[in-house]
Formats: C-alpha cells, sequence, structure tokens
C-alpha cells in the first residue's frame, strides 16, 4: 500500500507544506486540478517517485458533461504530460456543498457515464477513480454505491474517505472504515482511500500522529492501493476549528510506517524494495475476471518458473495463453524477468494468481521467459531475478524462501518447472554460490 498525504486545496501552498512532504517522504500526494501546475512541478522535484492522484475539482454542482470536460481539459493535460496519469472524479457528489446531494445517485450516474465517455475519448490512456463518499449516514453512500454501478464499472477503480472522532471510530465500518462496505460491493475494484484522518478538534497532534500509523497498517491488511490522510495544510479558519493538519511530528510519523514493496514511478515503473526501473504492466494486460485477494502476511514463498517456451516471450502473449487458452482471469504470475534483465510487474502481490497449484494464495510467481530444461537462463536475467528477488524480501520486510515450482509442488501436481538445469543457477537466485 502506498502512504500519502492529501495536498493543499489552494492553488498556492504555502512553503511549510513543501517541508512537511520533504520530512514525511509519502508514496503517494493526492492534488487537484486547481492547483497550480508549478505546485505539481515541485511536489515531483521533491517526490521524484510519489504516485500522484489528481482530483478533478469542481465548486459545486458540475454542469452538463460537455460543458464540464471542455473546462476541466486543460488543466488534465497539463497534469498527464508532467507523467501523472490517474484521476479522481469529483468529490463527495453525495453532498450538496459538493455537487448532487444525498437523493441524486441516479443523476449522477447518468451524467458521470458521459463525462467517463468523453474523457476516455480525449486522453489516451487516463486513468480514472469513482470519487469518494462523504462519511455520514446522512448522505445515503450505501444507495449511491449502488445505484452507480454503471458509472463505478466504468470507472478504473475505486475511491473511499475514512474519517473519525473518537479514537474506537477509527476501526469502525461506519467511520473510519466506511469505505469498506462499497469494496464489498465492487471486489473487482482497487481501492484508494483518498482522504483518511481523525476530524475531532479535541484530538492533538501528538495523539494523531500516534494514531495515523496504525491506521495505514490496519489499511494495508485490508488490501487497500493507497492511502492519502488530510491534509498537508489547510486554511487559518479551518486550522483553528479542525485542528487537523500536518505538523513536523505527523510527517515524520508517516515517515516511519514500513513501506510495501511497490512504489509507483509516474505511471509506467515502480521501485520494488531499493530497485528501481521495473516495469508496471498490471493495468495493460489481458484479462477475463479477478483473482482473489490476500494480505502480505499470506505470503510463505518467492516462486520461480520458467515459461516453457524456448524464446523471450512477450508478456501480452503469456497473458494471452492463460486467459484464452487457460481460462484464468488474467496472468498468472507476479512478475516477469526477460533474457535482457527487463523485469515486468504483471500481476499485484496482494492478489493469489495462478501459478502453484491449491498454492496460489501463499506465492509470489517470478516466471522467468524462456525453457530451462537443458539451458540456462541468461547472464542478464539471472542478475535481474537475482535482484528482483532480494528486493522483494527486503520490501516484504521478513524472510521468505525462494524456491522453485517443482519445489512446493502439491501431489498430484508434479512439475519440471522451471527447468531440469533449476538446481545449477539457483544458488545465483538466492545468493549462496559465495558471491
Amino acid at each position: 500500500m502506498l502512504v500519502g498525504i492529501h495536498g493543499d486545496n489552494r492553488t498556492f501552498w504555502p512553503e511549510r507544506a513543501f517541508r512537511h512532504l520533504t520530512l514525511a517522504q509519502p508514496d503517494l500526494v493526492k492534488m487537484m486540478t486547481n492547483n497550480d501546475l508549478s505546485m505539481f512541478q515541485r511536489v515531483k522535484a521533491i517526490l521524484p517517485s510519489a504516485q500522484i492522484i489528481t482530483r478533478i475539482f469542481w465548486p459545486g454542482k458540475p454542469p452538463s458533461h460537455q460543458n464540464f470536460v471542455e473546462a476541466v481539459a486543460p488543466s488534465l493535460e497539463a497534469v498527464l504530460n508532467l507523467g501523472y496519469d490517474t484521476f479522481e472524479l469529483l468529490n463527495e457528489p453525495n453532498t450538496p456543498w459538493e455537487g448532487f446531494g444525498p437523493e441524486g445517485a441516479e443523476e449522477f450516474d447518468g451524467w458521470a457515464l458521459r463525462v467517463i465517455s468523453l474523457l476516455r475519448q480525449r486522453f489516451t490512456g487516463i486513468r480514472l477513480l469513482w470519487p469518494g463518499l462523504a462519511v455520514s449516514p446522512l448522505f445515503n453512500d450505501v444507495t449511491w454505491w449502488r445505484t452507480c454501478w454503471r458509472s463505478i464499472a466504468a470507472c478504473d477503480d475505486l475511491s473511499g474517505h475514512g474519517y473519525w472522532q473518537p479514537d474506537w471510530a477509527m476501526e469502525d465500518r461506519q467511520w473510519g472504515l466506511r469505505f469498506l462496505v462499497g469494496k464489498e460491493m465492487y471486489p473487482d475494484k482497487e481501492l484508494w482511500v483518498t482522504e483518511a484522518g481523525c476530524t475531532d478538534p479535541s484530538v492533538s497532534k501528538t495523539r494523531r500522529a500516534q494514531l495515523y500509523p496504525k491506521y495505514a497498517l490496519r489499511l494495508r491488511e485490508l488490501g487497500v492501493k493507497g492511502l492519502a490522510f488530510w491534509l498537508v495544510e489547510g486554511s487559518e479558519e479551518w486550522e483553528a476549528k479542525e485542528n487537523a493538519f500536518f505538523d513536523d511530528e505527523m510527517a515524520l510519523a508517516l515517515k516511519q510506517i514500513p513501506r510495501q514493496p511497490a512504489v509507483a514511478v509516474g505511471n509506467r515503473t515502480i521501485q520494488i524494495g531499493n530497485l528501481e526501473g521495473v516495469i508496471d504492466r498490471r493495468h495493460d494486460l489481458l484479462t477475463r475476471g479477478s483473482y482473489p485477494e490476500r494480505g502480505l502476511a499470506d505470503i510463505r514463498y518467492l516462486v520461480v518458473h520458467h515459461s516453457g517456451v524456448d524464446k523471450d516471450s512477450s508478456v501480452e502473449a503469456i497473458a494471452s495463453y492463460h486467459v484464452d487458452a487457460l481460462g484464468w482471469p488474467g496472468i498468472g504470475y507476479h512478475f516477469v524477468v526477460h533474457w535482457d534483465g527487463t523485469i515486468e510487474y504483471v500481476g499485484d502481490i496482494l492478489q493469489a494468481r495462478y501459478n502453484v497449484a491449491s498454492r496460489n494464495h501463499e506465492v509470489v510467481g517470478v516466471c522467468l521467459v524462456g525453457d530451462f530444461s537443458q539451458r540456462w537462463p541468461s547472464l542478464e536475467q539471472r542478475a535481474a531475478a537475482r535482484s528482483l528477488l532480494a528486493n522483494l524480501q527486503f520490501g516484504l520486510g521478513w524472510f521468505v524462501p525462494i524456491v522453485g515450482h517443482r519445489e512446493i509442488a502439491l501431489p498430484g501436481y508434479g512439475t519440471a518447472c522451471p527447468g531440469d538445469t533449476f538446481a545449477e543457477w539457483k544458488p545465483e537466485l538466492t545468493g549462496t554460490n559465495g558471491e
């Protein structure tokens, strides 16, 4: 899970906001299209590896879909040109001051469908998050999730908000974990919690600095993809009323939260532990369904595979075979390593993908492309695989053994994968060859 901060709502941020970003070093920053482009550029300079999610901002209920898209298109294009492709469609549209009001779900669903279609026609590769809803029974959030199934299906992922006041409400499904209700309705959508925090003005920043890491770790257990705490900064009026904004102590508390292996960089590559430049292909390969989710704690093995075909097959070809020929929901591996050492991240490690029969829930599958029944992988391929596996172990934070598929196959599921030569080059992958 990416741990981050919701940026300032104003056009220009105060200098202390950038200091807090520098201290916190978040993996994720939530921004808004009404932020000046120079704010995006400064965030990128401070945090070049951070994922940016940009809320498409509109003050109040938006106009017709065509007028809306024409008005926001220049801001979206500018952000896309910086390499950030993920946008949240409005904010809390179930409130009267942000959009359509508690009774406006059906109207919003129709409006959003037309907006989504126009945005996809205009911007190739844009990723859209269905908006987070207001956390309160007053705003009919469950009705909204049920009614808006068409626009949710048309979006790539789902946003959620999580606010609380007394400490116990931090993990209550009505407040701090309210978004789980929507996620359970749409289990095929990844969940990004784009706003969260304690809104009780009597709770000190020191106490918030204690609570927020606990909340982040809890959301990680629940499989949330990213979390942005609200807010880096706010107006003096808000600060006096809410006492909710970050100070140096809170920023440093977020920096101490253990990070997961995958950290997004722009829209093409990720970082695994300390390994940079892994190509992120999770969202552009053939799928036909979804894999079951799991927690990081379920992972017990890093499993090495080979593709069994003596050529450097593309991940598209592998995905097509797994989906069309085998009938799987998507490519069965999590990572693919090519002959030249290129590494592609093809399936989220929080999904139990199909690569070790009856043990999929406990393995991360790493496929070295080729047939190693009689020959070894290339030197570049072995070096890349060794680095990837070591950094996965580092990123997971505990020792996870590296094994070949054949070594953990259950009775009745015997296999030669990853080839008869595996025992000869396995020591290079595990670091037990004396180097």
